[in-house]
């Protein structure tokens, strides 16, 4: 069973953050499932009234960082007192660990008598891939944090990436991936990119003809998780790349009827609004264009 360790309320950064946002936060973070979660000291007497607390971890790792050289490597991590193997020390591997031969050094580190925690920085954009290498390996614990707070591999890329690999996780609730967006844009004054993965809110949405036809069929086509798994909901734009599927389907949403005729009509005025707007039609900008549309095209159904 792999340890999942969470350092974003870790960031000193958040120490300013509104107490009831962390309070919030760090519930979610339970809820999520995680084994055990980072504070800094500032946090942890914020929380220590209201919470038992006996899953955090304060500043208990011994942190060694991690070398490239393999040989180096070993002589670093084994630098600690004899008694290593009753303590946990947090290897803190650098972004541009991807550039070596990272495999060797993982399989090295795991077979010592040490109790090694993982820490992936991101700063070479590949903390997701190592950290799940170093599961690969045979790694057990690793530390992450939300949206990759404070430069660590980002948790939600990480834990869904596990899941789907199959490696063996704790139950967790994935759909708590939505609130702790929520509140990590309000703890932060970060704004989540649309196509951040797993929680931006576009990642789901869909425009293109050729995709909706797949997605409909079997959404595995194109989706390597449902929307459902992770709190969110996909969403069937139209605009100038959709296909007959894909207005169907959002007909079918709005409860309309059609005909096959005046579908491909309406799919011509679809496409050259969204050209003219230069955007997706939206549901209202679709009611609108079925009023000022001489087309006479669909009745509500019951």
């Amino acid at each position: 069973m792999i340890t999942i360790t969470d350092a974003t309320l870790g960031s000193n950064r958040i120490n300013r953050a509104e107490p009831t946002l962390i309070a919030a936060f760090y519930q979610e973070l339970l809820a999520l499932g995680v084994d055990r979660i980072i504070l800094t000291p500032e946090i942890y007497a914020l929380l220590r009234g209201n919470f038992a607390l006996s899953n955090t971890v304060i500043n208990q790792y011994q942190e060694r960082e991690l070398i490239f050289e393999t040989r180096d490597l070993l002589k670093s991590v084994l630098m600690v007192e004899p008694g290593c193997s009753n303590e946990e020390i947090l290897i803190s591997a650098s972004g541009k660990l991807f550039l070596k031969d990272y495999v060797s050094v993982y399989k090295s580190l795991v077979s010592l008598p040490c109790k090694l925690s993982f820490c992936a920085r991101n700063s070479g954009f590949a903390g997701t891939a190592l950290t799940v290498e170093w599961v690969a390996a045979g790694g057990s614990s690793i530390v992450c944090s939300v949206m990759g707070e404070g430069g660590y591999a980002p948790l939600e890329e990480v834990v869904l990436a596990l899941h789907g690999c199959g490696y063996s996780l704790k139950p967790m609730d994935f759909t708590r991936f939505k609130a702790l967006g929520i509140l990590f844009e309000k703890l932060t004054n970060d704004k989540i990119p649309p196509n951040k993965p797993i929680l931006g809110e576009k990642i789901f949405e869909v425009e293109s003809g050729i995709h909706v036809d797949g997605i409909l069929k079997n959404n595995r086509n194109y989706e390597p998780f449902s929307p459902e798994l992770v709190g969110a909901k996909r969403l069937f734009s139209l605009g100038k790349f959709s296909g007959k599927n894909a207005l169907l389907h959002k007909l079918r949403e709005l409860k309309l009827a059609y005909s096959d005729q005046e579908t491909e009509a309406l799919l011509s005025l679809i496409r050259e609004k969204a050209m003219r707007d230069q955007r997706n039609v939206s549901d209202v900008d679709l009611c609108h264009l079925l009023k000022e549309s001489k087309v006479d095209i669909l009745e509500v159904t019951g």
